[in-house]
């Protein structure tokens, strides 16, 4: 089983790091106070780590904090390592609701409906997202699991983050993990 962690832990930089190499697909992030902090504001921010794991059975998951509670952020998981194409979870905190999202070639597409959360503003919550063939699960803080069917992509092994904040500095990310699911016990 292979599992990459992220802790952030480096003087406040313009680059991502310090212990995965970081990839600014679209927008700005950068470290602050040992944190994944949104630079850009307005628009999206897709950063990818760039470090595979062993198979697209996979889950990517981290500490998300929303300063104001008036934005969305994302964990991704199956990402490409050449485009904007992936499964997210995706919070939004002023709908007070999470989703699972899918992104191919970047078009978006909602799978499922919204599911009810209330994001308390400057609170931390561990979001997890899994691929384990067709079958795509989300979840905060081990509870609330939602899931999903989809086999659009495949063969895509990287974990990323990210966010859509009218306010830079409003997203936070922390103690980011991606790794291989491990395998299904056997029975013979």
């Amino acid at each position: 089983m292979t599992v990459y962690t992220e802790s952030f832990n480096k003087a406040d930089s313009t680059t991502l790091g310090p212990d995965l190499t970081w990839t600014e697909a679209t927008g700005d992030a950068e470290v602050k106070s040992n944190k994944w902090s949104n630079v850009t504001a307005g628009a999206d921010v897709h950063t990818r780590a760039e470090h595979d794991v062993s198979g697209d059975a996979m889950y990517t998951q981290a500490i998300v904090n929303v300063v104001s509670g008036a934005t969305n952020f994302s964990v991704k998981t199956r990402y490409d390592s050449a485009a904007q194409t992936f499964y997210q979870f995706e919070g939004n905190a002023a709908g007070s609701y999470y989703r699972i999202v899918k992104c191919v070639a970047g078009t978006f597409t909602n799978l499922g409906s919204d599911q009810s959360f209330t994001w308390s503003a400057s609170t931390n919550y561990t979001c997890r997202i899994e691929a384990n063939g067709s079958v795509v699960t989300v979840s905060v803080n081990g509870g609330g699991t939602y899931q999903q069917s989809d086999s659009a992509i495949t063969g895509k092994t990287r974990g990323g983050l990210g966010s859509n904040s009218g306010v830079a500095g409003d997203v936070t990310f922390d103690s980011f993990e991606v790794g291989d699911l491990a395998p299904a016990a056997t029975v013979s």
